[in-house]
């Protein structure tokens, strides 16, 4: 990479990095203007970066970095509150496969107040022959 190319490149970053340091900024404020900047966000688009990956691979794999860390963790606050739900004291013998799929339903499942528990219900009654206490098949 030529100095001429990078320095080419870094004047684009100019104004966003000196507004960065002006402010005192977090990296998720700088992010944040990053998308916010008009110019800055045509330079981030995956498929510019790509046509200059040769030219800039460092800083090709800043952007691609950037462009895929998260700005916040309440995903990962999210899951860890609905496990922590899901598996209680009463619940501590519950295996992963089965935890994951409760928190699935927890997280990306339809709502309660929307789910068909009939349907379930004769799902679950068809899908093997089960006995019933007190009786005989």
């Amino acid at each position: 990479m030529g100095k001429v190319e990078m320095s080419t490149f870094l004047d684009s970053w100019k104004p966003a990095l000196r507004r960065f340091r002006q402010n005192g900024s977090s990296y998720v404020l700088f992010l944040a203007r990053l998308t916010e900047d008009k110019a800055l966000r045509s330079l981030a688009q995956p498929s510019i970066v790509s046509r200059h990956a040769e030219t800039f691979p460092a800083i090709a794999i800043l952007v691609y970095i950037a462009l895929v860390l998260p700005v916040t963790n309440a995903g990962c606050e999210r899951g860890f509150s609905v496990q922590n739900q899901i598996k209680t004291k009463l619940r501590n013998r519950l295996l992963e496969g089965g935890l994951d799929t409760l928190m699935r339903l927890s997280l990306e499942g339809p709502h309660p107040s929307e789910f068909d528990y009939d349907r379930a219900l004769q799902h679950w009654k068809d899908s093997k022959a089960r006995r019933i206490l007190g009786q005989r098949p």
